[in-house]
């Protein structure tokens, strides 16, 4: 059993295999500390082989410079290495194309060692790979001039993708070299030489615990931020990579005061003015510094503020920047070590202000020894929560505890749910969140410090929750006393990774996830390491050179720099295709080919990777077929019927999917390749670099021309096909009702006439399997194209709504008997009229006529004035016609009954024309009532029956009736007749006394008007009538008595009729005495008259009519007495009536003269 002795050199180790002091060495292997389990490489050398190890924090050339130094006419060189395309990584170098004539010195001392005809042997992976991987081999064969021996796949355990077949190269040979490793070390060795390049690190402060990653100078480069734990401040390092570059550089370091012992650094815009500034936890001031970024964009050394500081709790640890409470403004959570706290700190910073102001820390209870603090949405609330790692528990070593944040928004003060605490590893030192199983929950991943392994709690919090539920941890392997967790995509599978900085192995590690989506349990790949400074503690995340590659930067708290790793994943490069441009129909291969920057291994255990390509309504795949230990992938894609493409192109730049298989440079360890395709369109993609036409469909052809629907002439016809078609014919042309000719066309465009044989539907058809595609495909039959040939003139006719005869304005539509064209206003001839909105198309058109004056209005539409779709010009229309009436009808009443009448009496109403709408209800009677009604057009008769004697007026308002023209009538005259059914009364007075001596005169009075009264309806008792005349209703005549006696006067009924017709009624008879004798007066003797003069004489007076003779008005001059010596006067002294009353005797007395 062979055992190995270790010498410890300056610079190197070195194992002694067996080999005797006096044994001539032909070969030497040196291996680089930072692969992966290097000692089991080293215990795999073969014997008799010199073994040296490379110090992987100094420079490698130099390295083994030295170590051939103490050799001479070495035969074979074995350098075991991690290696990318164009470099190897030696040490703490990077050897590449870049700065190889650097290191010309020291390459010429290998040279001198190397006997002539030697081989040098880099293991590294795919160090030969791509264009720079020749010239780097190239270049060594000139500066050594060994031959050089170089890997261009992966390098290292088969069934992880790798290989130990190193081929030479320089000059080429066809047999590969024997190998340093033994057998059983190349089948039992775990890794590959490969994964990120070899770290570069940057001098930073003393102590340097943390970093972050941010554009600080806004050139579009991710630059650094350090804490600086031992030196109180923190360190700017400026990148200044260039673009795809790989080796890192950055600016010297420029620092800024902090507080004491600073802790943590975060980056965010504090003050809102888009530059990145600085939060810092400062352990022993108890409180967080912030910076406010001053550079200017683009500087090339950067400016800060000076801190201005914020109390926080005892011992701050780790500060994380988020919007708690919603305002826009980013605020502070800070973990409190010794009060077992977590501070919130609400930002108050006005936007662009120069100094930053935050609102007093509010505290909220943790576990106990907060260190890391992550902030994100734990519940979907839109609010971001707090977890913490808590570095000690009551019952466990550690746990995390989460705060679900409940801050209103715009909130002056936070506020978070109490605590809910789940169980981690032993002494949790961070926690990072990210959705580890892809179901849109964030997830945790907390690095516990003295269990050397990370917890995965996978979020169960349903949205808006307000108690947090996680699944129990997960744990995974990681290096000793890990410090730290960073989350990124590191293969481009979408999946997030871990990289963690391991502070006693000096070392990062990178897991990569494989849990799939949605899945209740994590799954990550076994640990990959690459080599640090001393005593990482924290790893941050960033695209460094610009690659698209997520690079590390490593605070290492012991080396006082930082260490900068760039990804060496393989990336897409181009995607193009092996089938030759043209179209393909169903059931054709089209091979496309996707390239990487090197060499990369495809395993479909679990799948096979998938190409998605725009095929039209189904997106179709493109299958893995080839490549794999190439850099270049075959995938097949077979055209499916009813794919299309004009270009072939893949879907989107993430089409490239693993479908359950893996595409790497290390097939379950380190890098899956970066999917990402080229831009569509891109010069370097399938649609940019090819032309390849998928076409399943059969294409179609369309019939069109520019001749109307309907025609009267032989028209032109355009068949289009959808594509590019052959063995298209006039015989494949199909006609009814006409004749094809004038055939021409090719591609896509047929033309030929057609000459209809008749008027009717013409029909052109063009069947299926007429013409084939380019792709082979036949065409579908066409839809059928028709005319109408036409050579009939279009009529049109005139119609209105309107009335024959109407007042006001009408519309007219004119309809032709088919589509036309030219019609206007201009074309329609008036008389009597004007027209105007005139609108309508196709076979109708509305105009309006307003009349010029009452009358006749015509209408008229010459011929030829519009023409059909075919150009045949129309016939005249028969002339429309209207009469215009504006006036209003008249309406008088009559009646043939007397004006004044006793009885219901008919009346006549009579309209100047004919009219509509007039009823019983449009006649209004005073004292009366209406039946009877009947009539039409321009007479209307009706009955009215008055209610009382006295006057009935008829009355027939306007606008009760309408003429055909639709006027209102205007009102009738009042109508009135006296209704009158009393009879007359007749009075027969005279002015003659009751006892008459003579004729006497008699009035006869009505009491009113009264007619067909004469003197023979006078009947006179002892008398006779005469001298009749009338006045008015008075009639006078004179009575003649005949004898003495009475005479009496009588006016019987029905003598006499008034105007209604009322007979008279029967008079009060009038009697009269007729006395034509004269009476005589006796005296009596007057005794005793003395003569003397004073002595009263008594004189009786006696009648001799002793009736019918009114003696009461004697008086004192009625009797007179003739006395000797002249008269004398008699008094008066008393009349005596008779037995009837009336007086026949008077007494006088006198005195006679003395």
């Amino acid at each position: 059993m062979n055992t190995l002795t270790q010498i410890n050199c300056p610079t190197q180790k070195f194992w002694r295999s067996d080999v005797a002091s006096s044994q001539k060495l032909t070969e030497i292997a040196i291996v680089d500390s930072a692969i992966p389990d290097f000692e089991s490489l080293h215990q795999g050398i073969k014997p008799g082989i010199a073994t040296y190890s490379l110090d992987k924090q100094t420079d490698g050339v130099e390295q083994i410079a030295q170590i051939l130094a103490k050799h001479a006419n070495i035969q074979t060189l074995h350098i075991i290495s991690h290696g990318s395309p164009g470099t190897l990584y030696l040490g703490a170098t990077e050897l590449n194309n870049s700065n190889i004539e650097n290191y010309r010195q020291q390459l010429r001392q290998w040279c001198r060692v190397l006997a002539v005809g030697a081989s040098i042997i880099l293991y590294g992976c795919r160090a030969a790979a791509t264009v720079a991987g020749k010239q780097l081999v190239d270049r060594l064969h000139q500066i050594t001039g060994a031959n050089i021996a170089a890997n261009l796949q992966a390098t290292g355990n088969s069934g992880l993708g790798g290989t130990w077949n190193i081929p030479q190269l320089v000059p080429p040979y066809p047999s590969a070299p024997e190998l340093a490793l033994a057998a059983t070390a190349l089948k039992t060795y775990k890794g590959l030489l490969l994964g990120f390049s070899t770290q570069v690190t940057f001098a930073a402060g003393e102590v340097p615990r943390d970093v972050s990653i941010g554009d600080i100078n806004g050139d579009g480069k991710p630059d650094l931020a350090v804490a600086n734990y031992g030196s109180n401040n923190v360190s700017i390092l400026l990148n200044t990579t260039p673009t795809g570059g790989t080796t890192p550089t950055f600016a010297t370091q420029v620092v800024f005061a902090t507080g004491r012992q600073p802790r943590t650094v975060s980056i965010g815009d504090i003050n809102g003015d888009g530059k990145p500034d600085l939060a810092v936890a400062n352990a022993l001031s108890n409180n967080v510094s912030i910076l406010l970024n001053t550079t200017p964009t683009g500087g090339t050394t950067p400016t800060f503020a000076t801190q201005v500081t914020f109390a926080t709790g005892t011992q701050p640890r780790f500060t994380s920047i988020g919007d708690f409470n919603g305002d826009g403004k980013p605020d502070l959570a800070v973990t409190n070590l010794f009060d077992h706290t977590a501070s919130i700190l609400l930002n108050t910073t006005p936007t662009g202000a120069t100094t930053p102001t935050f609102a007093t820390q509010v505290t909220f209870a943790t576990g106990r020894e907060p260190r890391g603090v992550s902030i994100g949405d734990i519940n979907g609330d839109g609010k971001l929560d707090l977890a913490v790692a808590n570095a000690l528990a009551v019952n466990v070593f550690g746990n995390t505890s989460i705060l679900l944040n409940t801050t209103p928004t715009g909130a002056t003060t936070p506020t978070f749910a109490t605590q809910v605490t789940f169980a981690a590893g032993s002494l949790p030192q961070s926690v990072s969140i990210g959705d580890i199983n892809g179901d849109g929950k964030p997830d945790l991943a907390v690095m516990n410090s003295l269990g050397d392994n990370a917890s995965i709690l996978l979020n169960t919090t349903p949205i808006g929750a307000t108690t947090p539920n996680f699944a129990t941890q997960a744990t995974i392997a990681v290096g000793l006393n890990p410090f730290s967790v960073s989350i990124g995509d590191f293969n481009g599978d979408g999946k997030p990774d871990l990289a963690v900085a391991n502070d006693l192995s000096d070392n990062s590690s990178i897991l990569l996830n494989t849990t799939p989506i949605g899945a209740t349990a994590p799954t990550f790949a076994t640990q990959v390491t690459f080599a640090a400074g001393s005593s990482p503690q924290s790893a941050s995340i960033g695209d460094i050179n610009g690659d698209g590659k997520p690079d590390l930067a490593v605070a290492n708290a012991r080396s006082d720099n930082v260490s900068v790793l760039l990804s060496t994943a393989p990336k897409v490069t181009a995607v193009t295709a092996i089938t030759v441009d043209g179209s393909y129909t169903a059931s054709a291969t089209i091979a496309i080919t996707v390239t990487f920057d090197t060499a990369v291994t495809v395993d479909t255990t679990g799948g096979t990777p998938q190409l998605q390509l725009e095929t039209g309504t189904t997106d179709r795949f493109a299958t893995y077929v080839s490549g794999s230990g190439s850099n270049t992938l075959t995938f097949n894609y077979v055209v499916q019927a009813s794919d299309s493409s004009a270009d072939l192109e893949y879907l989107a730049t993430d089409a490239l999917t693993l479908n359950g298989g893996t595409i790497k440079e290390t097939i379950a360890t380190a890098f899956d390749a970066f999917l990402t395709l080229p831009l569509l369109a891109s010069a370097n993609s399938l649609g940019g670099s090819k032309a390849i036409v998928v076409d399943t469909t059969a294409p179609t052809v369309a019939l069109t021309s520019a001749s109307p629907a309907t025609t009267n002439t032989p028209f032109n016809v355009t068949a289009t096909f959808s594509e590019t078609v052959t063995g298209f014919t006039a015989s494949d042309v199909n006609v009814t009702n006409g004749s094809i000719g004038n055939f021409t066309g090719s591609g896509t465009t047929y033309t030929f006439t057609v000459t209809p044989s008749g008027n009717g539907n013409v029909a052109i058809d063009i069947p299926a399997s007429s013409a084939v595609d380019s792709a082979g495909n036949n065409n579908i039959a066409s839809t059928q194209f028709t005319r109408i040939y036409d050579t009939t003139a279009p009529t049109v006719a005139l119609t209105s709504t309107s009335s024959t005869t109407t007042n006001a304005p009408f519309n007219v539509t004119a309809t032709f008997s088919e589509t036309v064209t030219g019609f206007t206003a201009s074309d329609v001839n008036v008389t009597n009229g004007a027209i105007d909105n005139f609108l309508g198309s196709g076979t109708t058109y509305t105009f309006t006529i307003t009349p010029s004056g009452n009358g006749n209005v015509a209408i008229n539409i010459p011929a030829s004035i519009a023409v059909d779709a075919v150009g045949n010009n129309n016939t005249a229309a028969a002339q429309f016609t209207r009469i215009y009436d504006t006036t209003a009808p008249t309406v008088s009443l009559t009646s043939t009954s007397p004006a004044i009448a006793n009885s219901p009496f008919n009346v006549t109403a009579t309209f100047s024309e004919s009219v509509t709408g007039f009823t019983a209800s449009g006649v209004n009677v005073t004292n009366g009532a209406i039946d009877n009604f009947t009539g039409s057009g321009t007479t209307y008769n009706f009955t009215v029956t008055p209610n009382a004697n006295g006057n009935v007026a008829i009355d027939i308002p306007a606008s009760t009736a309408v003429d055909a023209a639709g006027n209102n009538n205007s009102a009738a005259p009042q109508f009135t007749r006296i209704y009158d059914t009393t009879s007359p009364t007749v009075a027969l007075t005279s002015t003659s006394p009751a006892i008459a001596n003579s004729p006497f005169n008699v009035t006869a009075t009505f009491s009113e008007a009264v007619t067909g009264f004469t003197a023979s309806g006078v009947n006179v008792t002892n008398g006779i009538v005469s001298n009749f005349l009338r006045s008015g209703s008075n009639y006078t005549f004179t009575v003649t008595p005949n004898t003495d006696g009475a005479v009496t006067v009588d006016i019987p009924a029905a003598q006499a009729t008034d105007a209604a017709g009322n007979n008279n009624t029967a008079t009060t008879q009038l009697t009269r005495i007729a006395d034509l004798t004269s009476p005589a007066a006796n005296l009596s003797a007057i005794a005793n008259i003395s003569t003397a003069g004073d002595i009263s004489q008594i004189l009786t007076v006696t009648f001799s009519d002793n009736s019918e003779i009114d003696i009461s008005s004697l008086d004192n001059s009625d009797l007179v007495i003739n006395w000797s010596g002249g008269a004398i006067p008699a008094s008066f002294v008393s009349v005596d009536a008779n037995s009837n009353g009336t007086p026949r005797t008077a007494t006088y007395s006198l005195i006679p003269p003395g």
